[in-house]
């Protein structure tokens, strides 16, 4: 256990080195406020994306979850119906709903609960992405991939059901740490199989997402928007998550950052076409941190405010690298 957390502190400060950035965090709200490409959130932008990441905590949560009446099922998802859960609430787990007061089809994944799921995250090992349809050299994490490959027929069946019964709603990917990346890849999945599904119908959100894959499977994955307006990646603060794999790997992050600096402004971070990643967000942390990764902005996501604790029973993220 201490030999895995001095790899990643080894490998996370070797991929930040390589980071232009600047000393001063409070430098970069300044920075931002006169760069195009680094822009604050409005108000109702900001009521908008929270309203979407909602359905994320639930799915930590298995007493009430098909229900709705589990503990971070809240009012702002009232109306919620139709949920299913897919996966194994012990390893890869989610589920999938719809909500008639947005209009609205959920496919939600939760994150890392144990270190079975852990350990297959820090394998860097990068795979041809297998399926037809993908440029040639996309690459994706091996065990990212082998997680999604449990539970795609499962995810697939039941947002085909739900697209009969609403085909006029439209479809959110929502994911948390592990379900982040899991959500990218279950997108895209769908896409490939049915490409006469309407990506403007579409909106993928991801909170502590780590990287998925090589830039010519993470350009590939924005070129499937018309525009990026669809794609959300929210990083809170000096999350450690995000900056895993390291970017020395050969990873690169797809989608617009939105940056919750270190005051708790929230900025849009769209980089240049041949980046894929801003230099001037979350790529600026040096001290990084595990204690902000399962929160952005007053949401808890994670199993603290479910009903039943099952942290007595499987290792959290937190408590691997910690301990």
């Amino acid at each position: 256990m201490f030999l895995v957390k001095i790899v990643l502190y080894f490998l996370l400060n070797l991929d930040l080195i390589l980071i232009t950035s600047s000393p001063y965090n409070k430098e970069i709200t300044f920075l931002a406020k006169k760069l195009d490409n680094v822009m604050r959130l409005s108000d109702q932008e900001l009521s908008a994306v929270k309203t979407f990441v909602y359905f994320s905590p639930p799915s930590y949560c298995l007493e009430g979850l098909l229900n709705w009446t589990c503990t971070t099922c809240g009012e702002q998802t009232t109306n919620t119906s139709h949920v299913k859960a897919f996966g194994d609430f012990k390893y890869i787990f989610g589920y999938t709903a719809v909500n008639t007061n947005l209009q609205l089809i959920i496919i939600s994944f939760r994150g890392t609960r144990n270190f079975k799921s852990w350990m297959g995250n820090i394998k860097f090992a990068q795979l041809d992405y297998p399926y037809e349809g993908a440029p040639e050299g996309a690459k994706v994490h091996g065990g990212f991939l082998h997680e999604y490959n449990s539970v795609k027929e499962e995810v697939i069946a039941n947002i085909l059901e739900l697209t009969s019964m609403y085909p006029n709603f439209q479809i959110l990917f929502v994911g948390h740490s592990l379900g982040g990346a899991l959500s990218v890849l279950s997108l895209i999945d769908l896409k490939l199989k049915y490409p006469e599904m309407e990506m403007k119908k579409i909106n993928l959100i991801t909170i502590a997402q780590p990287r998925i894959g090589n830039y010519i499977f993470s350009k590939w994955i924005n070129e499937q928007f018309s525009n990026l307006n669809n794609y959300f990646r929210i990083v809170n603060k000096n999350d450690a998550t995000p900056h895993l794999p390291p970017s020395l790997f050969g990873f690169k992050h797809s989608g617009v950052e939105i940056w919750i600096n270190l005051v708790n402004e929230s900025y849009y971070c769209i980089p240049d076409d041949d980046m894929l990643e801003s230099k001037l967000c979350s790529n600026t942390q040096h001290g990084l941190s595990v204690a902000t990764h399962k929160h952005c902005w007053d949401i808890d996501i994670g199993n603290s405010r479910c009903s039943i604790d099952d942290d007595i029973y499987y290792h959290n993220l937190d408590e691997i690298l910690i301990d």
